[in-house]
């Protein structure tokens, strides 16, 4: 075998390979998404939401004494910044969930093409 011929297939085989993980990977991304949005919605939930109970907010206080707010602010502010954290959590996913759809979209004729090229040369090969 001439070793132009083996590199040549080894590209076409390790291309292949990478290529189907990368899209398997990208599929197990969307469909974790896909669960967690539709399936268990209380698993979608931000990680870094505030506790805006008067508790946290008088702890707040003793911690800073010199702010002259009223607790209705405190509160709004906090419940202003959770409802931008929670947009800003829906962007992200969403803006995730169009990269793994594009890696798939990308990837999968990437894979086919690859494989079809080892499985005729493999054909061809054993006849």
């Amino acid at each position: 075998m001439k070793s132009g011929i083996f590199l040549t297939r080894l590209y076409f085989v390790v291309v292949a390979v990478v290529t189907l993980f990368v899209s398997i990977f990208a599929l197990g991304d969307l469909l974790s998404m896909g669960l967690k949005t539709y399936v268990f919605p209380s698993a979608n939930v931000p990680t870094y939401l505030e506790n805006c109970s008067l508790d946290s907010i008088n702890r707040g206080k003793i911690l800073e004494p010199d702010l002259e707010v009223s607790e209705e602010k405190l509160i709004e502010s906090c419940e202003k910044r959770n409802l931008q954290e929670i947009e800003n959590h829906k962007i992200t996913q969403a803006s995730e969930a169009v990269l793994s759809l594009s890696i798939i979209l990308l990837t999968i004729p990437l894979f086919l093409m690859h494989f079809k090229f080892v499985y005729m040369d493999w054909k061809r090969e054993n006849k």
